[in-house]
């Protein structure tokens, strides 16, 4: 009797340290520019959604803090499984009390998964432009760690434009790239092609993936435009560690007026979890093999 019960304590450790696979999730994640975010909930439903592993960054969405409280009650109304994670409110249109629409900026995520906010590493000055934010979000046990944002938009040609978006851009690299490691992205609206500003080359530096430059590489299907049809100025970086998990990427134009949709889809984060090597060879130092003793010089080579 004792035996059986010292057995079955036995097995049941043993089971509880050794868990069996866990819950599958493939991560579908995004970036959607609705120039607003209100009063649209009933198309915020008919996004591409995976159970439990949803996540969109949100450039443009006007909300003010009133506008957040009425957000969060859209998306129950419409039952469209989304959660708001709100950057900085913007500041309102209008001076009257009871205005809720905001100026053009601000941004948010939209996701189905657990999620909080990161500590911020930024200024309360650049925090209130409400162009940068970034969350955690939790996917089968694991923490992906994302951040958005929304470029300056008027005259983005110039130098002085250019500038204040990657002010805002660093930031986000800064505390993702450089100061964070693991599953990490950063998208939204850049108001920029593809290495307009140097965060795009730094990030593609540090092994930082452009899903739609993957695609096209990977998968042979054309950079597509994302703004207007005419430019491609919305933008998803995936780290290293994430682009392994790189399945499809998807871009269109048929939800919003002005920008595409643009999300990735990925494999299971599954264990154990894949990991990123590029193997490069170093070169050999030669004069430190001739010197080095029970070597053969390069002139005994040509003896043999």
């Amino acid at each position: 009797m004792w035996f059986a019960i010292l057995l079955w304590a036995l097995c049941s450790i043993g089971e509880a340290t050794n868990p069996g696979p866990g819950k599958q999730v493939y991560p579908q994640i995004g970036c959607i520019n609705p120039t607003g975010l209100l009063n649209k909930g009933s198309l915020l439903q008919q996004l591409p959604q995976t159970p439990d592993g949803t996540i969109w960054a949100v450039s443009e969405s006007h909300l003010t803090t009133p506008g957040i409280v009425k957000m969060k009650r859209e998306l129950a109304l419409h039952k469209t499984g989304l959660s708001l994670q709100a950057g900085a409110p913007v500041p309102s249109r209008s001076n009257t009390l009871s205005a809720i629409g905001g100026r053009q900026r601000g941004v948010a995520f939209l996701t189905n998964t657990p999620h909080r906010s990161m500590t911020p590493s930024w200024t309360v000055d650049q925090w209130s432009e409400s162009r940068i934010h970034s969350s955690c979000f939790l996917l089968a046990n694991r923490w992906i760690q994302g951040g958005v944002v929304y470029g300056f938009s008027k005259q983005p040609d110039t130098i002085a434009t250019k500038q204040k978006t990657e002010s805002q851009v660093q930031c986000l690299v800064q505390r993702l790239a450089i100061h964070s490691s693991g599953l990490r992205f950063i998208g939204g609206d850049f108001n920029q092609p593809m290495g307009g500003i140097a965060s795009m080359q730094q990030l593609s530096d540090l092994g930082w993936v452009d899903v739609q430059q993957w695609a096209q590489s990977k998968l042979q299907k054309p950079i597509q435009f994302t703004s207007k049809g005419a430019t491609t100025v919305d933008h998803l970086f995936v780290s290293p560690e994430l682009a392994c998990y790189l399945k499809d990427v998807h871009v269109d134009s048929s939800w919003f007026p002005d920008h595409a949709v643009l999300w990735a889809e990925f494999e299971s984060l599954g264990q154990p979890p894949m990991l990123p090597l590029w193997k490069q060879p170093s070169p050999i130092e030669w004069k430190n093999v001739k010197e080095a003793d029970g070597l053969l010089d390069t002139n005994d080579f040509n003896q043999m």
